[in-house]
């Protein structure tokens, strides 16, 4: 999806400034009105030309629309496409993007405020907490059949959920392990 570049954010960082840049032309090719932000009558523009269907444009401003105002901002949606970032480089990120662009005014709720959720041992436990109610068969992993249940709980439909499965399994092995289950409930709003 994104050129390789040898220029990175810092020692050992894995984003560089054009994917970042590249990022912030998908950003706004869907924002319509060039104010910044990104309706959901403007991802159906974007979208429709794509041919997509009402209900995948809806499922997937939703996953954008992290604070669910209504509205997808960049700050959103680079965080959606790097949620390992640390604030450090998510912060760098957004100053790449918004070099260049005509003095801009920043409000005081912008979300570029906000902590990216990084995984701390708490959390981390209330999360191998949750991940061990849902493998109902107890072990160690989740089968499709057992996200189906939870993921039913939540709204998502069969289509979406074997979406979900598959781009959650990196290894490719049929099943979810923690570490998966982790980035899958980070990303998907399960």
């Amino acid at each position: 999806m994104f050129p390789s570049m040898k220029k990175k954010l810092a020692p050992g960082s894995k984003y560089s400034k054009a994917q970042v840049l590249e990022l912030k032309d998908i950003f706004n090719f869907h924002d319509k009105d060039k104010d910044g932000k990104i309706t959901l009558k403007e991802m159906g523009q974007s979208l429709a030309e794509y041919k997509s269907v009402k209900k995948q444009e809806l499922n997937f401003f939703r996953v954008l629309d992290i604070n669910r105002d209504g509205v997808v901002t960049f700050d959103e949606f680079l965080r959606r496409t790097f949620p390992w970032a640390s604030t450090a480089d998510f912060n760098a990120m957004l100053d790449w993007a918004n070099e260049g662009e005509e003095s801009k005014k920043k409000t005081g709720n912008s979300e570029s405020n906000q902590e990216t959720w990084e995984i701390d041992d708490e959390t981390s436990q209330d999360l191998k907490k949750l991940f061990n109610v849902w493998d109902t068969n107890h072990n160690g992993i989740l089968e499709y059949e057992e996200l189906v249940v939870q993921a039913e709980n939540c709204g998502f439909d069969s289509d979406e959920i074997r979406r979900l499965f598959n781009a959650h399994d990196k290894d490719h092995n049929g099943v979810i392990s923690f570490e998966e289950f982790v980035f899958l409930v980070k990303t998907s709003f399960i």
